[in-house]
């Protein structure tokens, strides 16, 4: 379900959607950059760590983001971005498969303006991401498909979309098989100025707002 939404950049309300259609609230290009809002500004906190719930971490670097997770050294996720797309890069933390990780062929995650109408209204946005391949590494860094969710040969379709609350902004994620409908979404949620700072999905909710907590070297990658 798509969400009441309020983005403080604009302070106005914009009306609740149904479901989402993959066209409905779909940009046929981004933004340039003097338009919009920036999401980096709703992405990005202060480098350093954060503990709630659970531990996070913030490492930046230019055009790139890694959060470090649980404490764990190869526990991490991250994010990059240009000046037309944010991209999910890597998610080196899958749960119960301890250092493996994977990458996305397309990975577009959002982007990096959300369009305003000519009130100055924040307007709806999704997308659906259908040519897309999940590459899986081992350990090892041997690149394999298939071996974890998504279809047999690696193809991998989802669905993004953007809305916002009072200064925040939540990124909904759901993957789904084609001609099917989503799986259930996961949440990711911001605050402009602060960064991330929740997680929701699979019957879970995982927060990670508070300063503090041990500070840990990223582990590498597979190139």
């Amino acid at each position: 379900m798509r969400l009441c939404i309020i983005l403080a950049t604009v302070g106005v309300l914009v009306g609740c959607q149904g479901p989402m259609s993959p066209s409905r609230g779909t940009p046929l290009a981004p933004l340039a950059s003097s338009q919009g809002v920036d999401v980096l500004d709703y992405l990005l906190g202060q480098d350093g760590t954060r503990h709630g719930t659970q531990y996070q971490q913030q490492i930046s670097s230019p055009g790139r983001v890694c959060w470090v997770k649980y404490a764990q050294p190869d526990e991490f996720e991250c994010w990059r971005w240009d000046d037309q797309w944010v991209y999910h890069d890597v998610d080196h933390a899958i749960d119960g498969k301890p250092r493996w990780s994977y990458r996305f062929s397309d990975g577009r995650w959002l982007p990096r303006r959300l369009a305003v109408n000519m009130s100055g209204d924040v307007q709806p946005w999704a997308l659906d991401v259908t040519s897309n391949v999940e590459t899986f590494y081992s350990p090892s860094c041997e690149a394999t498909r298939g071996v974890y969710g998504g279809m047999p040969d690696g193809s991998f379709p989802y669905r993004v979309s953007v809305s916002g609350v009072a200064g925040e902004m939540v990124l909904e994620y759901a993957p789904h098989a084609p001609g099917m409908a989503p799986e259930s979404a996961e949440r990711f949620s911001f605050k402009r100025g602060v960064g991330w700072y929740r997680w929701e999905g699979r019957g879970s909710i995982a927060l990670f707002d508070q300063p503090g907590g041990p500070v840990v070297q990223r582990g590498t990658e597979c190139p």
